[in-house]
């Protein structure tokens, strides 16, 4: 009963204090799309980049992709714009340092795809066609390689194991 009245005062918080953008020190990546971050008040914050979803660690361009993601963010400081929490209990946030979108860059440089079931960004799309064209990133691998990561999570699809 505690935890279910917890979880429901937490809930009705939650638009409020996601409305609100808060700076953020990268203190961990996790995967192409996933870091850890300190806030000014020294908490730490899981944080899923939104919009797009990078190779898991262990599918071909998977640990390429983080450590693109560390170039970009590591230990630097970053602003979140929330958005949501997901099921990982994860804070699900657009990404900026200085004046950069860290899902764009991603997805530009060939790091990531655009998670359409989930994108509202509409520079996204054209970006990562523009990956795909100039063979960046993970679009320079051979075709059969390249398998979505919601394909590779499904079970009995998509895994290369060499």
């Amino acid at each position: 009963m505690k935890i279910l009245l917890v979880s429901l005062i937490s809930a009705s918080f939650l638009p409020t204090a996601l409305a609100e953008p808060m700076d953020c020190e990268v203190n961990g990546i996790t995967d192409g799309n996933g870091f850890t971050c300190l806030t000014a008040q020294r908490q730490q914050i899981a944080v899923r980049l939104a919009y797009i979803d990078a190779p898991e660690r262990t599918q071909p361009f998977g640990y390429q992709s983080l450590l693109l993601l560390a170039d970009l963010i590591f230990r630097k400081k970053v602003v979140l714009t929330p958005l949501s929490t997901n099921d990982y209990q994860q804070l699900v946030a657009r990404v900026t340092s200085g004046d950069r979108d860290i899902g764009q860059e991603m997805v530009s440089r060939g790091g990531a795809w655009v998670y359409h079931q989930y994108n509202h960004d509409p520079e996204l799309p054209r970006l990562e066609q523009e990956a795909r064209e100039e063979k960046r990133g993970l679009w320079s691998q051979q075709e059969g390689r390249i398998v979505p990561p919601w394909e590779w999570r499904s079970p009995g699809t998509g895994k290369v194991i060499e």
